[in-house]
């Protein structure tokens, strides 16, 4: 627990947790929704693209992504639509950097950072939904190894004792 707060620990996780296939989808659809949502509302409010995405950024629970918008936010000092380094930094899916290039292009972005994370949380419903389907098996068969060894060690002294007294 205390490496993971340091900042290498941190990495680590953030990278293991794009490694895992299992949860890798969940992760990116996750941030992806968080990072939509949140910029929508910060952009709405009236708050400069530059500063909302430094906010997004500290709002991030994956490190990797938290960089990347930092990163984001001093390209976009520079002049860069936010676009473009969401698509060089690998982590986000196709469809954010698509449909932000063109909430730019349309003058509508929070209107598309809206509907971005409308469907990227009804994405992670889904993901989340079918990762728990997928565990139901295995915490089954975890419980009956569980409640067989309990049976085991229970019977296990009946049964020598049994023995015991039939050799009386």
């Amino acid at each position: 627990i205390a490496y993971a707060k340091t900042y290498s620990g941190k990495h680590l996780f953030g990278k293991l947790q794009l490694k895992i296939p299992a949860i890798k989808n969940l992760v990116v659809k996750n941030a992806s929704a968080q990072m939509a949502r949140t910029l929508s509302t910060l952009l709405t409010a009236g708050v400069p693209l530059n500063e909302a995405v430094g906010i997004v950024s500290d709002t991030m629970t994956n490190i990797l992504f938290k960089e990347a918008l930092l990163d984001a936010t001093d390209q976009i000092m520079v002049g860069v639509p936010l676009s473009q380094p969401l698509q060089s930094c690998g982590l986000f899916p196709p469809m954010v950097y698509y449909m932000i290039r063109i909430g730019e292009e349309a003058g509508s972005t929070e209107e598309m950072l809206n509907k971005l994370a409308d469907y990227y949380e009804e994405e992670v419903e889904m993901a989340v939904q079918s990762l728990m389907a997928a565990m139901e098996p295995m915490i089954i068969i975890v419980l009956a190894v569980v409640v067989g060894g309990l049976i085991a060690a229970v019977m296990a002294p009946m049964m020598t004792m049994y023995e015991a007294l039939d050799s009386l």
